[in-house]
């Protein structure tokens, strides 16, 4: 029996990078997209997602970040994706501050330390 797993980097459409997702205000929206988004995934038979977190929404925003990411992790269970938690320290690309997004560069939009969005 061979076992394969299909799994792409996950971030929700409605979002530029992951403080747009997990941050104040819009973690709603961001599930909800989550929701549709799974139900296409599944259907094109993807089954694991590599979903990213950073560190400065933890110092930040403490429990309730954790709190947040409990009910994402509920919404891939629920469809049944399994999920690779990916931790980032925002050291990649300094030179973020007032930079757009980088069309198909994943998470091109997450700022360096101290800066906010």
């Amino acid at each position: 029996m061979v076992l394969s797993t299909n799994g792409a980097n996950y971030l929700p459409a409605i979002c530029a990078n992951v403080f747009e997702c997990l941050g104040d205000g819009r973690v709603g929206d961001a599930l909800l997209a989550t929701e549709r988004e799974l139900r296409v995934a599944r259907a094109a038979g993807f089954s694991a997602v590599r979903f990213f977190l950073h560190e400065a929404l933890h110092f930040s925003r403490g429990a309730a970040f954790l709190d947040d990411v409990s009910r994402f992790l509920e919404v891939f269970e629920r469809h049944g994706v399994d999920v690779i938690l990916v931790l980032f320290d925002a050291c990649w690309r300094p030179d973020l501050e007032g930079a757009e997004p980088i069309d198909g560069v994943h998470n091109s939009a997450m700022p360096p330390p101290g800066v906010s969005l």
